[in-house]
């Protein structure tokens, strides 16, 4: 019988330091030369999330599938296939359909009898359970840390990411702070529109991580973000608190800022004229 595998890890950190696909390969193939399964293909997700089916890798296995390239889809956990309980039922029914197994090595069992049927679905159920809870305390965390003035998320232009360890904390950058606050005070004065600013930005030598012009309507983001006054929050429309990170900007220049940006915004207000 023919086989493929298919592994997988959830995070960007794991794909980079490849800290599970090996081991799941490994494990895979040992498995499968112990059935006497040829193993065709091999299919790896790296940094993908398996609570949803789009997946790259995943989806070109189905369509292998659908073309019956093969006859077992062998995963080292059934986690690694979906945690998400539609799409396993879904996709399992469709190979079984196809005439194709998946089989799992840590959690092996006959799926066409009762009693593999129901330990599959109690597996199934449990791993659905672990990733609803787990986005749940994950949750929990990230808002005790915005509580006690912390930023749970990749900091903005003009500021860095730092870890030591299980400690983080967000730094100024040394290039793009200083210039994060000049660009508050050139628009406070009125004198740019967004589309100038940007121009300037770029004449400067301040560009994406790409080298290219920073659009307008990212610096339309950073100059109505109120992370630059010090502020820290969790989600858009929760009360902001004061954040641990230097302010960039002062109270008093951000608010001229954001009358000056009012401003362009009447000044593009249009008449529409409909003959009926």
């Amino acid at each position: 019988l023919g086989c493929c595998i298919y592994a997988r890890v959830s995070t960007d950190e794991q794909a980079e330091r490849d800290l599970s696909i090996p081991f799941q390969l490994e494990r895979c193939r040992y498995y499968a030369q112990g059935k006497s399964w040829e193993v065709v293909k091999d299919f790896v997700d790296a940094g993908e999330s398996a609570k949803t089916d789009r997946r790259p890798q995943f989806q070109k296995m189905i369509s292998s599938a659908r073309a019956k390239e093969f006859d077992i889809i062998l995963v080292h956990k059934l986690d690694r296939f979906a945690r998400n309980d539609y799409d396993f039922v879904i996709y399992e029914k469709e190979l079984a359909d196809l005439g194709i197994r998946l089989e799992s090595v840590t959690e092996p069992g006959d799926n066409s009898t009762p009693a593999g049927y129901i330990s599959r679905r109690i597996m199934q159920v449990i791993s659905s359970w672990y990733s609803k809870n787990l986005a749940v305390e994950v949750k929990k965390g990230m808002q005790r840390k915005v509580e006690i003035g912390g930023w749970p998320k990749p900091a903005p232009m003009g500021y860095i990411n730092k870890r030591d360890g299980n400690k983080a904390w967000i730094e100024v950058d040394t290039w793009y702070g200083p210039f994060i606050t000049k660009a508050f005070d050139e628009m406070a004065i009125g004198k740019w529109t967004l589309d100038e600013w940007a121009d300037q930005a770029y004449s400067l030598g301040y560009k994406t991580r790409e080298g290219s012009r920073i659009r307008k309507q990212t610096w339309s983001k950073i100059f109505h973000n109120r992370f630059y006054l010090g502020e820290t929050w969790l989600k858009e429309g929760d009360p902001p608190v004061r954040g641990n990170h230097e302010p960039l900007v002062s109270e008093n220049t951000f608010a001229k800022v954001q009358e000056v940006l009012k401003e362009h915004d009447k000044h593009k207000q249009h008449t529409w004229r409909h003959k009926y």
